[in-house]
């Protein structure tokens, strides 16, 4: 998810979802062009880090690089598998929120 967010989305979801300094927030945001990737690869990284743990990072890494490191020749058969857990709570959403609802942009296609 966090390597798709709008470019413009990067900044506010780096100081939302992550404890990086204000000054790193700054470079990664700045960056130019298709050079914002590599802050939506940090964002993604330490989102992940802060909810999966350290210790899972790097097989977490290793499937990313795998599905966005480009040329498409990844094996997805040797990628992990989860089982989703259905909701059982009785307020879950039942219908997918809109984008615009959340207040977040489109997606970006820079890839």
């Amino acid at each position: 998810y966090w390597r798709n967010v709008a470019d413009a989305d990067v900044g506010r979801f780096l100081r939302i979802f992550t404890e990086l300094p204000r000054a790193e927030i700054e470079r990664l945001e700045a960056l130019p062009g298709a050079e914002i990737n590599e802050a939506k690869v940090v964002l993604a990284n330490e989102v992940t880090r802060m909810l999966h743990g350290e210790e899972c990072i790097e097989q977490i890494q290793a499937t990313a690089a795998a599905l966005f490191g480009g040329g498409n020749t990844a094996d997805t058969d040797a990628l992990p598998r989860i089982q989703a857990r259905r909701a059982s709570s009785p307020t879950a959403p039942t219908r997918p929120l809109e984008r615009r609802a959340l207040g977040v942009s489109e997606p970006s296609s820079d890839f």
